[in-house]
């Protein structure tokens, strides 16, 4: 789990589990590695991938209405399973016909998210992913994973298999090849919690002489992408 300030990217809190004994790993660090519970050495909350699943829906729905593929009352069509392509035909959570963005998101209905990425293509919503800061280095003070969005290269490269029209669908909802870890959510949200602007995350606040009576430095929060809505209500 990660916690930002989401008015300057500040981490507020970072835990990942399984943990560890802080006094193992004083006494004996390679022990606490080379141990049955090694896992518990491997920080998730910056180097997991998952892949964000419906989250996702929150930067297709931006994507789209940001590129005038919908406004915020344009009805989907949701029947309980997308039939656009007679081959590939995923299904929904329910039956949410004429329910629009908001509505959709609420329900987290797939077949509006579905028909939405297909309508912008996987360009169009791999763009989006990377100024919400998919793929890219967020710069965090310690290493940590980048993440991947869904391109027909990477999906063949990582799953391969030849890339096809209904990985764009999957891609739409957070599926395929996407991968990012819960830094890359955190950030996520507080870039749609700041209408469009992505603070960079950062861990150290300050800088002090040993004594604290001498401020050194002192991090200023850095906008990292902001996202033009266009005029986009």
């Amino acid at each position: 789990v990660v916690v930002l300030n989401a008015k300057t990217g500040a981490v507020l809190g970072m835990a990942s589990y399984p943990t560890y004994n802080l006094i193992d790993y004083a006494d004996n660090p390679l022990a606490v590695l080379n141990g049955e519970n090694g896992a518990s050495m491997f920080n998730a909350a910056v180097d997991g991938l998952f892949r964000p699943g419906s989250a996702f829906k929150t930067i297709n729905a931006a994507a789209g209405l940001i590129e005038g593929y919908i406004n915020k009352d344009t009805p989907g069509i949701c029947t309980g399973t997308y039939t656009y392509y007679s081959d590939y035909q995923p299904t929904c959570t329910g039956y949410h016909n004429g329910y629009n963005v908001v509505q959709s998101l609420k329900v987290s209905c797939n077949i509006f998210f579905y028909d939405l990425a297909r309508r912008m293509g996987i360009d169009t919503l791999s763009s989006y992913a990377e100024k919400f800061g998919y793929g890219t280095d967020l710069d965090l003070e310690i290493p940590a994973q980048s993440g991947q969005m869904t391109t027909p290269s990477n999906y063949e490269t990582s799953t391969n298999q030849p890339w096809d029209a209904g990985q764009v669908l999957q891609a739409g909802i957070g599926q395929s090849a996407t991968q990012v870890t819960p830094l890359n959510l955190a950030v996520q949200a507080l870039t749609l919690a700041n209408n469009g602007i992505r603070y960079k995350p950062y861990l150290v606040d300050s800088v002090w002489n040993y004594d604290y009576t001498e401020l050194l430095s002192k991090t200023v929060p850095a906008v990292a992408e902001k996202i033009d809505d266009k005029g986009t209500e």
